[in-house]
Formats: structure tokens, C-alpha cells, sequence
């Protein structure tokens, strides 16, 4: 394998948009819904931020053809610390070069340019359980905190429970 990873250029949007239909295919998640017109918006939020000197965007590439992806920012936190860090939100390689090196060699990348921006730490995001977050744990990162979602309508059950409970108490 003739292995290249570069910073993502405007030129290689068509084919991360393939890559992006691959990744949310064989990760299917019920929130946030990420149909194509989602991933459209995904795209041109990509092109909108693609000089953003905060933001990373890697391709790995197999000669010419595109076989990886990274998406990742530097983030600075109002309050904890380390304040600084890397946050890596998407990694995908295609499945027939998983194993290879390519996802490691992607966070290499990430991780030195997180690392020049001043971060002191890399974070990920992930789906607690799933397989990504599994690849995610091989890649040495250790789960820490899990974010939930709730619908209105949900919430408004639990609303009206805890209002009747605070009233008849």
C-alpha cells in the first residue's frame, strides 16, 4: 500500500462525500439523523471551514484513491483543564484497509497538528458501546463522560412528574 495522508484540499469533496455516505451508512445512529441531506450540510460545512486554523481535515489516499478520513478541531474549554485540547469527531477508513496502519497514521497526523496548535490533550467523540468507540479504545483513548438526548416530548413527562411531586409534597 502506497500510504499518503494530507490535509484535505477543496478539490477531494467528492470524495469525501462518498466517504461520508460510507461512514453514516455503517454507523447508523437514531440521533443525530445524518440522512443526505444532512451529510450535504456536513459537506458544505466542510467547505465553509476548510482554512480554519482550528480545524483539521486529513484524506489518506492508497495512491490516488481516497481510502480515509479525519475531522477534527482544536478547542479551548471555559473551564476545567486542561484547557486546550484536540478533538477528534470523526475517523473512518474503508473497510478493505482497516488494520493497516491507516486510522493510527490519521491520528499521528491530528495528534501533531493538535499538538503545534497548543492543545495538551486529545479528546474523542464516540457512541459509548458501538463498534467506532471500540476502534476509538485501540487507539488508546479511555471513555470518560457520555452525552444524552432527550425528546420534548420526554421531557415534558418528566416536567410534569417532578412538578407533581414537588406540589403534593
Amino acid at each position: 500500500m502506497k500510504l499518503k495522508i494530507r490535509r484535505l484540499q477543496s478539490t477531494d469533496i467528492g470524495g469525501v462525500a462518498k466517504l461520508l455516505k460510507e461512514f453514516h451508512n455503517e454507523t447508523p445512529n437514531e440521533y443525530p439523523v445524518m440522512d443526505n441531506d444532512e451529510i450535504e450540510r456536513q459537506l458544505l460545512a466542510i467547505i465553509s471551514t476548510i482554512n480554519d486554523p482550528r480545524v483539521l481535515y486529513l484524506v489518506a489516499f492508497d495512491g490516488k484513491k481516497m481510502i480515509g478520513w479525519f475531522f477534527g478541531e482544536v478547542m479551548t474549554r471555559v473551564f476545567g483543564r486542561p484547557r486546550v485540547f484536540g478533538l477528534a469527531r470523526e475517523l473512518y477508513v474503508v473497510p478493505g484497509k482497516r488494520g493497516r496502519g491507516v486510522a493510527k497514521k490519521l491520528m499521528e497526523s491530528a495528534g501533531q497538528f493538535a499538538k503545534e496548535a497548543g492543545a495538551e490533550v486529545l479528546e474523542q467523540l464516540g457512541i459509548p458501546g458501538s463498534r467506532s468507540q471500540q476502534r476509538w479504545e485501540k487507539l488508546g483513548f479511555r471513555p470518560y463522560m457520555v452525552y444524552g438526548w432527550m425528546s420534548f416530548d420526554q421531557a415534558e413527562k418528566f416536567v410534569e412528574v417532578e412538578v407533581e411531586q414537588r406540589m403534593s409534597a
